[in-house]
């Protein structure tokens, strides 16, 4: 069975994966303890460092991580009012979006519309129900897409013959 590490070394290898190199303070501290001379104010304050960001980190929702702010995409905000960012790419597949009356759908397909709508070659919405999509269309054009409504009665689809 392995032995547990010490830990100020735990300490240490949680501030390389966190991030916390640079902080010059930190820094100092790694090198105390990596060469064995820290004393209990030091390992005191690396163990408060880290339990501060685990704090931090436990409160701050899902998406709080630097993986998860980048791209250009906004997903929506996180419980800090931060956007939450992905890359275009990732929408290169259908989706669905399943909620109750007034959960919002709506709202987040146009939002999301208005982003994609600029970055990608063609773009499908579909609304059997309702005409949710009609509003985009000045707002649409603004950026060069042409917002085609088809009512559902006429609509024909032959997935192998999509149309330019």
């Amino acid at each position: 069975m392995a032995e547990k590490l010490p830990r100020a070394l735990e300490n240490v290898l949680y501030g390389r994966e966190h991030g916390f190199s640079d902080d010059p303070v930190w820094q100092a501290m790694q090198f105390a303890v990596c060469c064995g001379v820290a004393d209990d104010f030091v390992l005191g304050s690396m163990d408060q460092r880290v339990h501060q960001h685990q704090v931090r980190r436990a409160m701050d929702g899902p998406f709080s991580g630097r993986q998860h702010n980048q791209g250009d995409f906004v997903l929506g905000l996180d419980i800090h009012k931060r956007p939450v960012l992905c890359p275009h790419e990732y929408f290169n597949e259908p989706s669905l979006t399943i909620g109750s009356t007034g959960s919002g759908k709506t709202t987040k397909s146009r939002f999301w519309t208005l982003q994609l709508a600029s970055k990608v070659e063609g773009l499908w919405l579909i609304d059997l129900r309702k005409r949710e999509y009609r509003i985009l269309r000045p707002y649409l054009q603004r950026v060069g897409v042409d917002l085609l409504i088809v009512p559902a009665r006429k609509l024909r689809l032959n997935p192998l013959q999509v149309p330019d």
